[in-house]
């Protein structure tokens, strides 16, 4: 599914370039990798819920969709013009989102493919500190390593009280089932 999936992308990605010349990426590339980021979360979606409880095929077909989608996703939303010019509350934000969309479709791959840009968001806003001084990159890992921790330990747990929060019963019941 990753490689027909990717296939799918570059084939359009040359067709559209072989159409217009060579330009168009600068112009609307972000857009058709946002686009074609959506339309393979939504296929992976439909696998995943197909298979709630993560049994059957299904559920690797989707698996293999999340890892291309979502690298796909998150750099058509924050790879804009130069990484410089993205501010940190929104990158901070984004991926307070992402986490939250992780823990309800119980997929990783929206997190890991954000991971860079929530280490830079959190540099910048480290780096501006006058209280941290030249212990920057330290206290980034540190911040990074803890979300990624409690999240690596608390999945479960955590994804159990999201989904008890969430308030649209139709939505949860086409959720993969929570664990424990």
């Amino acid at each position: 599914m990753f490689l027909l999936g990717g296939l799918l992308f570059g084939l359009t990605a040359l067709l559209i370039r072989y159409s217009l010349g060579s330009g168009w990426f600068e112009d609307y590339g972000r857009l058709m990798v946002g686009l074609w980021g959506l339309a393979i979360f939504a296929a992976a979606m439909w696998f995943d819920v197909k298979d709630r409880a993560r049994t059957t095929r299904l559920s690797e077909c989707a698996f293999w969709l999340h890892l291309l989608a979502a690298p796909m996703l998150v750099h058509a939303a924050l790879l804009g013009d130069a990484l410089g010019d993205l501010k940190p509350g929104f990158v901070i934000g984004l991926m307070v989102l992402l986490s939250i969309v992780a823990l309800l479709i119980d997929r990783r791959a929206l997190l890991v493919s954000g991971l860079g840009y929530l280490a830079y968001a959190i540099g910048d806003l480290v780096k501006e500190s006058s209280v941290i001084g030249d212990h920057s990159f330290a206290f980034t890992a540190l911040i990074l390593g803890g979300f990624m921790l409690t999240l690596g330990l608390g999945w479960t747990p955590i994804r159990r009280r999201v989904l008890e929060a969430l308030p649209f019963e139709a939505l949860k019941s086409r959720l993969p089932i929570a664990l424990g």
